[in-house]
């Protein structure tokens, strides 16, 4: 071929290794590997704790905040091949996907005060710093960044988000969370 083609995508938390190509057959042998991480609520008063079958996938989920007086939990899932933030809610058990950012990697989040939106800093086809809507999932406001940025909480007013970027010293910055203006 003269371009390079796409001839097999991981999905989830799939990792494919130990690939073989007969070329006379034109066959591809492979492996995959998966790794599985979960969420679960465990009681700091015993060893007893909650598996929550119906937040869990075979992918990875990861980051769980509570939120709504531990309603909801926000957590980071790749459950469909690229990283989002998903919603779940404990007395309905029910799942909602909060972004469809197609992000290939989501390094952190914040919610809001209220939890109307999410700061969300992660990698596509650039790096971004991002405000999302929690209730359609609309993008509200999104900017490049040159290095990954860590939305690490917003101001009690919710004008202003403090996020974080780690180069060869941590800094802290503050964007405007309307316009993400540094």
């Amino acid at each position: 071929q003269k371009q390079p083609q796409l001839v097999l995508r991981s999905s989830g938390s799939e990792n494919i290794v130990d690939v073989q190509i007969d070329v006379k057959k034109s066959v591809i042998f492979y492996a995959n590997a998966q790794k599985n991480m979960d969420v679960k609520l465990v009681s700091v008063n015993g060893p007893e704790g909650a598996a929550l079958p119906e937040l869990n996938s075979s992918g990875m989920e990861i980051q769980a905040v509570f939120a709504n007086h531990d309603k909801f939990i926000y957590f980071v899932s790749n459950r469909t091949g690229y990283q989002e933030i998903w919603r779940y809610d404990r007395d309905s058990k029910s799942l909602k996907q909060i972004t469809a950012l197609k992000a290939l990697l989501i390094n952190w989040f914040s919610l809001s005060h209220g939890e109307k939106n999410v700061a969300v800093g992660y990698r596509s086809d650039n790096i971004y710093l991002a405000v999302i809507e929690t209730e359609t999932g609309r993008l509200q406001t999104q900017v490049s960044t040159p290095t990954l940025r860590f939305p690490l909480a917003w101001s009690l007013d919710n004008n202003t988000i403090y996020a974080s970027e780690h180069q060869t010293k941590i800094n802290l910055l503050s964007y405007d969370a309307k316009t993400l203006t540094q």
